[in-house]
């Protein structure tokens, strides 16, 4: 009798769960931007559905109990490196779970590369580094789940990173990884004002793991050379971790990669495989289809080659394409081959049983770039958008992901 009346309990806590999840995706579908064409923001799953069924589950058991985390990692090219719209999603995400920590995930540092960094850490560093970029088709380097790298030859420096005051979410750890080329010549790495840890070296996956004895706000590390063989240190990424549950977002971006340039990344699901996710985004195709040799075959292909190095090692891991934003081809013709990448993301969905969020249509459609930018929501290149625009195409996309959470959750009571 009792284990019938938890069950009624749990039943109808999920079905009051459900009813506030809804209000609280109301505002975004309310929101009245004309420019918008609602009726396509929605999630669309094509082939086997399990993968999909196996991350909603996932989710729904964290959000009644408060126990796990659902890990989502969105791969793109410049629209994610800012990480405004993947930063919009990952906030509205975390707010799912109030009063957890949550944690920050994996991130690279890259003011080192002399490039545009995302508003919300800042990274302070000595020394010199070089970088490698997986969009510089010229330059031949080991690249892994950032596709940017970091090098330095000197025997000593140091690196800190830390969160700007007044952000959405407060994030601390108690559990690094630093991803770097582990070999006899790389130099050590040395955390500073850290009190105690516990250091895992893992030079099959590539990273050091500094297990803390305190939860910290704030990572320093120094790296220096204490052996006479050692002479660099390649840093590819950095994952800031802990126990806290609730979604970890991490986003990786590189201004002008395309499939291509993710391709090159002969790490990358070595690195992906250590962060365990559960959904994988892919925003890349802007860039591939502002190059003149574009054909939607070749595309597929390479995405194929991607999704297949990854699904190797992570064969259950959800995947949802977003097909590209609208865009201007020299600021005067507007891309139609955005519609042949869509098409292209559908079969490979169908393919892959993965989902597609037309984000393309979501926009209005080849052409709706220019409404954009009257509105204020896109820059004169026709190809970027304004941070107001991103931030839009966030809040669309939770909006998407919660529409198709709720949808299986309301079918599997």
């Amino acid at each position: 009798m009792k284990k019938q009346s938890l069950s009624i309990f749990i039943f109808f806590l999920s079905v009051l769960f459900k009813n506030l999840l809804f209000a609280q995706a109301s505002p975004f579908t309310m929101e009245n931007y004309p420019f918008v064409n609602k009726q396509y923001n929605k999630i669309n799953i094509y082939g086997s559905d399990k993968k999909y069924k196996n991350l909603y589950s996932k989710m729904e058991k964290m959000l009644l109990t408060g126990q796990g985390n659902i890990k989502i990692v969105h791969f793109g090219g410049s629209h994610i490196q800012a990480d405004m719209w993947s930063g919009q999603t990952r906030n509205l995400l975390q707010e799912l779970m109030p009063g957890s920590s949550g944690e920050r995930g994996f991130l690279f540092p890259f003011t080192m590369a002399k490039t545009n960094s995302p508003y919300h850490y800042q990274i302070d560093y000595t020394g010199s580094w070089t970088a490698c970029r997986n969009a510089e088709k010229s330059k031949d380097c080991l690249l892994g789940l950032s596709g940017i790298s970091v090098t330095t030859y000197d025997s000593i420096s140091t690196v800190k990173i830390y969160f700007r005051e007044g952000q959405p979410a407060s994030y601390y750890h108690q559990r690094i990884k630093i991803f770097h080329h582990l070999t006899d010549s790389s130099f050590a790495i040395f955390p500073l004002n850290s009190g105690k840890f516990k250091e895992i070296n893992d030079p099959k996956n590539g990273f050091t793991e500094f297990v803390f004895d305190q939860k910290k706000d704030t990572l320093e590390f120094e790296i220096r050379k204490t052996a006479q063989q050692q002479n660099y240190f390649t840093l590819f990424g950095i994952s800031l971790e802990n126990d806290e549950p609730g979604f970890t977002y991490t986003s990786i971006g590189v201004n002008g990669a395309s499939v291509p340039s993710y391709n090159r990344c002969s790490l990358l699901a070595t690195h992906l495989k250590v962060l365990k996710p559960d959904l994988i985004l892919f925003s890349i195709g802007i860039n591939d289809v502002h190059e003149g040799d574009f054909t939607e075959e070749k595309y597929m292909q390479n995405y194929d080659t991607l999704i297949l190095n990854i699904r190797a090692l992570m064969p259950d891991v959800a995947i949802l394409f977003t097909t590209n934003t609208d865009s201007y081809y020299k600021k005067k013709f507007p891309n139609k081959k955005s519609v042949e990448a869509s098409q292209a993301m559908v079969k490979l969905a169908e393919k892959h049983g993965a989902g597609v969020w037309d984000l393309l249509n979501v926009m209005g459609g080849v052409g709706s770039i220019k409404e954009w930018e009257k509105q204020g929501m896109a820059k004169r290149d026709l190809i970027h958008l304004t941070p107001n625009g991103y931030k839009i195409i966030g809040n669309l996309m939770y909006n998407a992901l919660l529409k198709s959470y709720i949808q299986y959750s309301i079918g599997n009571p």
